[in-house]
């Protein structure tokens, strides 16, 4: 039994297939991490989570298709063409590239970013202690009502003997 024997078939259109390695090569494995190694110095910072995916899902389309039905060769350079340059069938490819490949190239890629992340020291607790905290505050002074009244009062009536002059 060879390799092509055990190659998985993935319909991208109707009666169009590719055929998938079931397991990427080491070579291939290794390609693949360096190339998000080197986009992530490209960029200086963390690579979001989409461009990791879209890199990984890339190289396994790039790496993992061994054959396929399409009348035209397979080759590095047809496969960006007509999968990669395809949305649709990019996205097909990927989906079960992604389940084939993705703990044989994830896996290392998560020890290595656990071998390079720098140790953080919890020494002691990390919740809030009780016995040193400052005074608590003291509440603030109620405003007051003055139930007085006012002090004018201007009468706008005549008063009830008739007299208006005052």
């Amino acid at each position: 039994m060879t390799e092509q024997d055990d190659l998985i078939p993935v319909g991208i259109e109707d009666g169009l297939h590719v055929y998938l390695l079931p397991r990427l090569k080491w070579r291939h494995v290794s390609a693949i991490k360096w190339e998000i190694l080197v986009e992530k110095e490209k960029a200086g910072i963390d690579l979001p989570a989409g461009e990791i995916i879209g890199l990984l899902q890339e190289g396994y389309i790039t790496y993992g298709v061994a054959r396929w039905d399409l009348p035209i060769p397979l080759t590095r350079e047809s496969v960006v063409t007509e999968l990669l340059g395809n949305v649709e069938r990019a996205s097909i490819i990927a989906e079960k590239a992604d389940e084939l490949y993705s703990e044989q190239v994830l896996l290392p890629l998560v020890r290595m970013g656990a071998k390079s992340s720098p140790p953080t020291s919890t020494n002691g607790s990390t919740s809030p202690t009780t016995g040193s905290s400052a005074a608590p505050r003291k509440p603030s002074k109620r405003s007051s009502i003055s139930t007085s009244p006012t002090a004018a009062i201007e009468m706008t009536s005549a008063p009830p003997d008739g007299d208006s002059s005052s």
